[in-house]
């Protein structure tokens, strides 16, 4: 299968570098395989773009290259090839039990990834549907639409999607783009560990923490872009943590290979999600603060340089566009999700109702309990709960398992309680080790091994900070703020090493268990059947696809096979912006290649320049269907909200 290309060459850029830097960790090659792939989609799909050259010719072309290459230099490196693979040995009864748990819900997700089709509302109006346009036009250039964000939000998701969809046909593999990233994050999260210091057991828990993480668990099986946009912020702070050590530690002075790696990911992160940059930033501010503290002015600047020059080489046609249609090079959106007001209780206050919004459990009374807490803090602050400067909707605390607004209750609680153990303890070490008012008595040495640790603490402490900051609050906050929960995750690693074995065990379970109802019964894709919905195992993928809509199913599957059976080649859409356009797609036509061209007839007025001038479709889509009949057109088929015209 085609769309296998792709992932041979993921593992075959894995073997090069494992060949190529033999001292390298494992799962730090993996990282660096991950940047080098990521560059890879990105910078391909812009050019080919360009050209007008999105198609699956060139898409495999351009893979096969890659693989040839890579192979090439495997060659050219072969005496330093074994073929021995060292069997990892782990310690202990928990230690195994860990990665039984880790594996068991890595297995679990990809089966879904693999069995469910996407079904997301944000997915189904434009996550999916940008990506079916891109086929058609051949090219990622803007188009005429009503729904904004399939022009403006960062594409990278989208673009790693439209390879797998154009290679397959099909979205059977657009899952695995999330997928993929889980499986990257949970590796990240325990390298990261083992460079605080923590031993095996602690960089296991990293993982299994990250792994159970219940708005993870729900992400990675969706085409959503948070899970992304997380592994980019955890390749970001590996490398940034990384490299600052070697920098502090006098082991080099001068750019590296992580320099690059670092400056790409960075690039990469901010071209897949804009919540990238809250847990980027801080990380980014400690490596240029040990730069300054050990005076290496050369480093500094051509950190600088790198970064720049690798932000721009991904981002800079996306903003190029994004300002000549909206004036903005982010988008029109920076003023609607984010915040307005930036004083210190603002942002304690969308702080808190995140916070208060984690804690969420399926008990009514304690969600009250929460609620009438935060508003209560709201009313001594003096501060409006709902301030629309701050705020996107009405507050509500409510638990859910849905992939949109799931909370990560008992994740967030070790969270909390790990970073405030650190601080403790390293502020404790401070004290003791203060100054002492007598002259012969020298003040001792704070604890080295606690330095990284605290330095890291609060880094993503600082993060949380700037998230609350930048973007208002919204019910979809925890979605957002998985990046966030992705890089605090080695911290909860750090303290795991340091409790009791039998509080350790109690943790491992209670994590394990928690989340094995988002695992199993996803509502939107699940298992084990989950209320009206049918378990993935039984339930054909067009069913399953219309699970978070099964009242417009039948009209839409109406309409979009009278649409395939026209053969139309050319095709217009009249459909407001709110529309789940990728579910017409999917049953009219899954690989988009049979069409000559699909525009959208109704579109925003920033993106009518974009329009073909006279175009004449000979079928049209439609919800709102005047511009359809002030063309002339007869319509042939309806059912429900939609309708299907066509040239007389």
């Amino acid at each position: 299968m085609l769309a296998l290309i792709p992932l041979i060459d993921l593992v075959v850029i894995y073997t090069a570098l494992r060949i190529m830097q033999h001292g390298r960790d494992w799962r730090e090659s993996v990282l660096a395989t991950a940047v080098i792939w990521g560059t890879l989609v990105a910078l391909s799909t812009e050019v080919l773009g360009l050209f007008h050259a999105i198609q699956l010719q060139t898409i495999v072309i351009f893979w096969l290259i890659v693989l040839v290459v890579t192979l090439s230099c495997i060659f050219r490196q072969r005496k330093g090839f074994s073929a021995k693979l060292s069997l990892p040995h782990f310690e202990g009864a928990l230690a195994w039990v860990m990665v039984g748990v880790i594996v068991f819900y890595m297995g679990i997700t990809l089966l879904v990834a693999f069995l469910a089709p996407p079904n997301t509302n944000d997915s189904m109006q434009y996550h999916m549907s940008r990506v079916m346009h891109w086929i058609v036009n051949r090219s990622v250039d803007f188009f005429p639409t009503p729904s904004d964000r399939q022009l403006w939000m960062p594409p990278l998701a989208e673009y790693a999607i439209l390879h797998f969809q154009i290679l397959a046909g099909n979205d059977v593999f657009a899952n695995f783009v999330q997928w993929l990233s889980m499986f990257g994050a949970v590796l990240g999260v325990s390298v990261i560990a083992s460079r605080l210091g923590v031993r095996q057991k602690g960089q296991l828990f990293a993982a299994l923490f990250a792994v159970t993480l219940p708005m993870g668990v729900l992400q990675s099986t969706s085409t959503q872009t948070d899970y992304i946009a997380a592994f980019w912020g955890v390749c970001f702070a590996y490398f940034a943590v990384s490299e600052s050590i070697r920098y502090t530690s006098g082991i080099a002075n001068r750019l590296s290979f992580n320099s690059i790696l670092l400056a790409l990911a960075f690039g990469l992160g901010i071209f897949a999600k804009g919540t990238f940059i809250a847990c980027a930033a801080p990380f980014l501010l400690w490596l240029l603060a040990a730069l300054v503290w050990k005076k290496n002015w050369k480093a500094m600047t051509g950190l600088i340089v790198v970064g720049i020059a690798a932000t721009l080489m991904v981002n800079a046609n996306l903003w190029r566009k994004n300002y000549q249609t909206f004036g903005h090079p982010l988008g029109p959106a920076v003023g609607h999700l984010g915040s307005t007001l930036f004083t210190p209780a603002a942002v304690f206050s969308t702080g808190l109702r995140n916070a208060a919004m984690q804690m969420a459990f399926g008990i009514g009374p304690a969600n009250k309990v929460l609620y009438t807490f935060t508003q209560k803090v709201h009313e001594v602050l003096g501060i409006d709960i709902n301030d629309p400067r701050t705020t996107l909707g009405i507050y509500r605390i409510r638990y859910s398992v849905h992939e949109d607004f799931a909370g990560n209750n008992w994740h967030f609680i070790i969270l909390v309680v790990s970073l405030t153990y650190v601080l403790v303890v390293f502020c404790k070490q401070v004290y003791i080790h203060r100054p002492q008012k007598k002259a012969d008595i020298p003040p001792k040495e704070t604890d080295p091994s606690l330095v990284r640790p605290f330095l890291y603490a609060s880094t993503v402490i600082l993060s949380y900070i700037i998230f609350s900051t930048l973007f208002k609050w919204q019910d979809t906050d925890s979605r957002l703020l998985l990046p966030w929960f992705l890089v605090a995750t080695p911290v909860a690693g750090w303290v795991f090493d340091k409790i009791h074995r039998y509080i350790q065990t109690g943790i491992v379970l209670l994590l394990a268990v928690s989340s094995l109802t988002v695992l199993l019964s996803n509502p939107s894709k699940p298992l084990i059947v989950s209320g009206q919905n049918d378990s993935i195992l039984l339930a054909s993928r067009t069913t399953t696809r219309f699970n978070n809509s099964p009242e417009i199913m039948n009209d839409y599957i109406s309409v979009a096979i009278t649409a395939r059976d026209l053969k139309c080649p050319s095709v217009g859409l009249s459909l407001d912006s709110s529309t789940p356009e990728y579910l017409i797609w999917s049953i009219w036509s899954p690989s988009g290649q049979n069409l000559k061209q699909v525009e959208n007839l109704l579109a925003l007025p920033e993106t009518e320049q974009y329009a073909t001038p006279g175009f004449r479709p000979c079928a049209v889509i439609c919800n709102i269907c005047k511009m359809a009949r002030a063309m002339g057109y007869e319509k042939v088929f309806a059912r429900g909200s939609l309708q299907l015209y066509v040239q007389p």
